[in-house]
């Protein structure tokens, strides 16, 4: 299963995260498997994102959806600063 990892910059940390976690359903239309691992580093208002998604071509279709940049916009994230990385190399040791 891919992990996407995100780094963004917002407008305001807490006002952010309690908007954030209201887009449940948008998530799961995303197919994220249901956990949303992120950090806030007050410097710069950036967050930095990850999660496990079930189909990548799906995640990003939806990504770019009106829903998704409506949840953007009340977010407070500024889109520009949208970074996204698929994670797609492993090493075990």
């Amino acid at each position: 299963m891919p992990r996407i990892v995100f780094m963004i910059e917002v407008d305001d940390l807490p006002e952010w995260e309690r908007k954030f976690r209201t887009h449940g359903d948008l998530f799961r239309r995303q197919t994220i498997d249901g956990l949303y691992e992120y950090a806030m580093i007050e410097d710069g208002n950036r967050v930095v994102l990850s999660a496990d998604v079930h189909d990548i071509d799906t995640f990003f279709e939806v990504l770019e959806t009106p829903d998704a940049n409506a949840a953007k916009d009340f977010d407070g994230v500024n889109r520009p600063s949208i970074q996204v990385f698929v994670l797609d190399k492993t090493f075990e040791f």
